[in-house]
């Protein structure tokens, strides 16, 4: 069970994830960087990245070790030595984003034991934040009662969506190169009158769902222009900018 909605996200309020493990109720908390945290300290946010999202294969070969789940992968880049730069990359994130996190006996803690069934959720979180994943795929995935799953049941569903997300990675990869953030939130800050100060304290998804509305702006302004100059006098044909369709 989760608190994650549209206005969960866009106020970027503290995530729970709450479940039953072996009888005892535990509930997790989570953080969804903002932009500011994301890129203004001296660590990679694009490394941590790649550690939640990346493809287990591609980071298997990269690491030179076989790793089955994302939760192998963390164990073994927290038991690298502490001058690692990828540990400290993990590490840093792992403590921004946890509520309490703390890395006792080779296990991810945060306040309870920390297992797959946690990581792979995080991971899921993080590719919502920063905009990998929509909110209807993350609500498809974690409101069919996953937590009731047998832990073989729930296996196959992850690999089943993480070979949906290879085909929408591939489908999309055009569009992904096309984005750039400084544009963003310029466009962002000046159709809705929200300082870059604002937005850099503002997750990506937020980001991302601001600029998504900027074209409708642009097409009221434009139809707005039109119709003050006598071109377009159709009847019924004008509309606020709200009310455009996506």
């Amino acid at each position: 069970m989760h608190n994650i909605s549209e206005i969960t996200l866009l106020s970027n309020s503290p995530i729970n994830y709450t479940r039953t493990f072996r009888g005892v109720v535990q509930t997790f908390v989570f953080h969804i960087p903002t932009l500011k945290e994301m890129y203004s300290s001296c660590y990679d946010f694009y490394v941590f990245r790649t550690l939640c999202e990346g493809k287990l294969e591609k980071l298997s070969k990269d690491l030179h070790k076989k790793f089955e789940t994302r939760m192998e992968l963390f164990l073994y880049i927290l038991s690298l030595p502490e001058s690692n730069r990828i540990r400290q990359n993990l590490e840093y994130f792992l403590k921004l984003c946890w509520k309490e996190y703390r890395l006792v006996d080779g296990f991810l803690v945060n306040k309870y034991r920390v297992d797959e069934e946690v990581v792979d959720f995080f991971c899921t979180l993080l590719r919502l934040g920063i905009g990998s994943l929509t909110l209807k795929e993350f609500l498809e995935y974690y409101n069919n009662n996953d937590t009731e799953m047998t832990p073989e049941e729930r296996e196959w569903k992850r690999r089943e969506e993480e070979y949906k997300s290879k085909i929408a990675s591939v489908k999309n990869s055009d569009k992904a190169e096309g984005i750039d953030i400084q544009m963003m939130l310029l466009t962002v800050s000046y159709d809705f009158r929200i300082s870059l100060e604002e937005l850099m304290e503002k997750n990506f998804y937020t980001i991302l769902a601001f600029y998504g509305q900027s074209w409708k702006i642009d097409s009221y302004k434009v139809q707005l222009a039109m119709y003050g100059n006598s071109f377009a006098r159709i009847k019924g044909k004008h509309k606020h900018w709200k009310d455009y369709k996506n």
